[in-house]
């Protein structure tokens, strides 16, 4: 685990500060420790990328909420409180595997464009969230589309491991060739790669608990 946490930190330290960049690009701000802990990663209104990327980390050392979020902007931290719009609390057991974290924001970038296009229309913004939709699951993207009023086109839930999209409510099109793989094109398919139906019913479930939260 501290090899795989190093490399990270390594490749992290590489990449120029001096934009605003991509999700996993503004894990560089946080320490070792925080990288091993990181449970969410949250950009809103992204063209295609956002102004600001929230990363929530679990830490032990806040009693009250069991998190701490890291606020980056233009390539430089401008936050760091116990306090989060994106959870409430967290645990040791909402924190996300580093060796887990494979598929980048502009990654993600590319597929929703290409999803637009596939159902003949245009995605204007991007709404970002990356965690766990539960205690056995793994690192999920979800990416929110919208077009150039704000409204929702419909959302790409996506393995932020391997890369495939097991989930595409609102884009009743697709292709069988859209998904990122270690930078690769590769088939996709809302069940392969041992993605089990139970765990589609988890996801959804996960989906329509978040869109009742953000109707209230």
């Amino acid at each position: 685990m501290r090899s795989t946490s190093a490399c990270l930190s390594l490749l992290l330290l590489a990449i120029d500060t001096s934009v605003a960049g991509t999700a996993l690009e503004a894990l560089k701000f946080l320490s070792p420790e925080q990288l091993q802990r990181v449970a969410i990663i949250a950009g809103r209104d992204g063209t295609p990328e956002p102004e600001r990327w929230h990363i929530v980390v679990y830490d032990p050392a806040s009693k009250d909420t069991g998190l701490r979020e890291i606020v980056v902007a233009g390539g430089k931290k401008v936050a760091d409180r116990p306090v989060s719009q994106f959870a409430e609390k967290l645990s040791a057991i909402d924190a996300l595997s580093p060796d887990a974290l494979k598929i980048d924001s502009d990654k993600l970038e590319k597929l929703a464009m290409k999803y637009g296009s596939v159902n003949s229309t245009t995605v204007s913004a991007m709404h970002f969230d990356l965690r766990k939709t539960g205690p056995e699951s793994g690192a999920l993207w979800t990416v929110t589309c919208l077009d150039s009023s704000g409204t929702e086109l419909g959302k790409l839930i996506v393995s932020a491991t391997k890369g495939n999209v097991l989930l595409h409510p609102g884009f009743r099109q697709y292709q069988k060739v859209l998904s990122f793989d270690r930078n690769k094109l590769r088939s996709v398919d809302r069940f392969q790669n041992d993605f089990s139906f139970q765990r589609v019913r988890q996801v959804e479930a996960w989906l329509e608990i978040a869109s009742c939260q953000d109707n209230l």
